[in-house]
């Protein structure tokens, strides 16, 4: 049984923390107290029970890929970002696109980049933008280089 954390589980589906704990008392949605070697029990979401809630198409690429980004994956958080951006979810997407940028994803540094020039999902920054397209051209993101370019004439 594959499960994911909570802010997952509510960025997939835009569902607040509450209305999640709701349908999971209600039966719709399961959970799974989760014991890592920390000992601290954790609940998280079993994703099979979520699917059904979710915007967009899960096949069994994007469900590797929403598991993977919930453990930190920096490539598979750019994935989920993209499958959010074109389920019209900009917000929870800017969320893994930083995260992933966060990681160093020229990619993703590149797409944050993006929003934040054209306030997708985010408040518009010029300065934040440029920040993060210079580092991705510094990865040697080409389309990064020609935005900063552009930003900055």
């Amino acid at each position: 049984m594959d499960s994911i954390s909570f802010e997952t589980a509510m960025s997939l589906t835009g569902m607040a923390k509450s209305t999640l704990w709701r349908a999971i008392r209600e039966g719709r949605v399961q959970h799974i107290v989760a014991k890592p070697a920390s000992g601290h029990a954790k609940a998280r979401v079993d994703l099979d029970s979520l699917i059904p809630r979710v915007t967009f198409r899960i096949e069994a690429e994007e469900r590797a890929h929403i598991l993977a980004a919930d453990a930190g994956n920096a490539q598979s958080q750019l994935e989920v970002a993209l499958m959010l951006l074109e389920a019209d979810q900009a917000e929870q997407a800017a969320l893994w696109l930083n995260q992933a940028a966060q990681q160093g994803l020229a990619d993703a540094m590149c797409h944050l980049g993006q929003c934040l020039v054209s306030g997708t999902g985010v408040a518009s920054d010029r300065d934040a933008a440029k920040t993060w397209l210079r580092g991705s051209a510094e990865r040697g993101h080409a389309l990064a280089a020609a935005l900063v370019a552009g930003l900055e004439a």
